[in-house]
């Protein structure tokens, strides 16, 4: 939280640069993250989820994040199939990632552009880029 309007996301030009600045996040379970915030002095900052829950905001309400998500990507499919966070429409059109044919690795892709082609607009809308952005 801050006193001012936006909160901690802000953007700060300076020197000819553009800096976006606001909260970022990490994922504790990985060492590297939480080594390099002792070592820069900034572990007094951290904020801890003692909750273990973590949850999505979409269509003006909060969804647990389903079960077996890696940084949003679906790895189990009942928590997925089950989850309130994705219309039928949504879920059936994600379900096609497990028909549809590998790209043939010719051409460079943007993440958003690869989880797109496999899983959908809402999939990526709703779970993957609140998480990787």
């Amino acid at each position: 939280a801050s006193n001012r309007l936006g909160g901690m996301v802000q953007t700060d030009y300076s020197n000819g640069y553009i800096i976006e600045e606001g909260p970022d996040s990490l994922i504790a379970r990985k060492a590297g993250g939480t080594k390099l915030i002792k070592e820069v002095g900034l572990e007094d900052q951290l904020v801890r989820n003692h909750m273990g829950r973590s949850y999505i905001l979409a269509k003006d309400k909060l969804y647990p994040m389903p079960g077996g998500a890696i940084m949003g990507i679906p790895t189990k499919l009942a928590p997925f199939a089950t989850t309130g966070l994705f219309s039928p429409l949504g879920k059936l059109r994600a379900s096609f990632d497990l028909v549809l044919p590998r790209s043939t690795g010719d051409e460079d892709q943007s993440l958003g552009h690869f989880f797109r082609r496999r899983l959908g607009n809402e999939v990526v809308d709703n779970l993957i880029e609140p998480l990787l952005s």
